[in-house]
């Protein structure tokens, strides 16, 4: 187990460091809802692929109404989903308008425990090998 990487070039004439090179990472395969309760299931649970699938789908979809009513869920050992605004400031405080000042809404989800940043840096980190015969390390224009 190791967290991959492909190597590439960085081009853009806007840059301080355009024409070094960096490290980005690689992830060979997409796991959906299905696949992870599957998985869960595989390991020794005792619960059925269904039951696991039915919870992980409820969970999300908890997750999702509890941050539209501004609030952050914590899953222990996993991440902390809360939401966030981007917007443009008005010049008074009786000028600002949701609908011309905040222009995105996204979702923050930061690692906690087990996925924190400092635990992740303790992962083994290698390069995606071998790259495949036509393909060269990424060049960004």
């Amino acid at each position: 187990m190791a967290i991959k990487y492909k190597l590439y070039q960085d081009n853009r004439s806007n840059r301080d460091d355009k024409g070094k090179w960096f490290a980005r990472v690689f992830c060979d395969e997409m796991l959906d809802t299905n696949d992870l309760a599957q998985h869960m299931a595989d390991h020794h649970s005792p619960y059925t692929f269904g039951t696991i699938a039915g919870v992980l789908r409820d969970m999300t979809r908890c997750i999702r109404e509890l941050v539209m009513d501004s609030k952050a869920v914590k899953l222990d050992e996993l991440a902390i989903f809360r939401p966030s605004v981007t917007s443009t400031g008005a010049e008074t405080i009786n000028k600002f308008n949701v609908k011309e000042n905040v222009t995105n809404v996204r979702l923050i989800c930061r690692g906690t425990g087990i996925f924190a940043s400092k635990e992740l840096r303790k992962a083994t980190i290698k390069e995606m090998e071998p790259y495949s015969p036509e393909e060269k390390p990424v060049t960004n224009p």
